[in-house]
């Protein structure tokens, strides 16, 4: 499995590594770098794909429209001016709108990647490989019976794996059983 990936937008470069326990994130700009790890245990596993328009750039184009509006009640060549303004200052909202992939984490920060149309399905799996990551450590972790350890202890953590859905209801039984050191066989009839 690659363990090393990049997501850039224009002047923000972001790289990630995979590490034992948890996401090594290293972020560039022109004015600064910053780097941090955020464990495996405070990674979310959902991630939220958003589109959206440049607010700002719109209502400039929408002051641009008004603007225009007023003046055509006049005789001068300003309208035409504000209204070609406010044309492309819409196209130019609707041509630079933010695309983001979000996947939220416990704690202060997320993870946040950028994608453009000719990338998104490459930065959906790179989302995809982090929430992975995250599951398979967090299954591996938690998901160990030793029937000499306390019961309580491994009970919460099967609890967490089901909370957090890395585990469905079935395979939390299926531990729980285990940890209780029952046998997984029905009673009855079968057909």
């Amino acid at each position: 499995m690659k363990k090393n990936f990049r997501n850039d937008k224009i002047i923000d470069k972001q790289s990630f590594e995979l590490l034992k326990s948890g996401v090594k994130i290293c972020k560039k700009t022109f004015f600064d770098t910053i780097e941090y790890e955020i464990p495996y245990e405070h990674l979310g596993n959902k991630k939220t794909v958003t589109s959206s328009v440049n607010h700002g750039t719109l209502f400039v184009a929408f002051f641009f429209l008004v603007v225009g509006l007023l003046y055509s009640f006049g005789n001068s060549a300003a309208p035409f001016f504000f209204f070609t303004g406010s044309i492309i200052m819409g196209a130019f909202a609707f041509a630079s709108r933010k695309k983001v992939i979000t996947i939220a984490c416990f704690g202060n920060t997320n993870i946040v990647l950028f994608y453009r149309n000719s990338n998104e399905m490459e930065i959906r799996e790179l989302a995809d490989t982090l929430i992975d990551s995250a599951n398979q450590f967090l299954l591996n972790k938690h998901s160990k019976i030793d029937r000499n350890l306390p019961i309580e202890n491994q009970l919460n953590s099967i609890q967490f794996l089901l909370e957090r859905e890395i585990i469905d209801e079935a395979k939390f039984e299926e531990l729980k059983n285990q940890l209780f050191g029952k046998e997984n066989k029905s009673i009855g009839y079968s057909k």
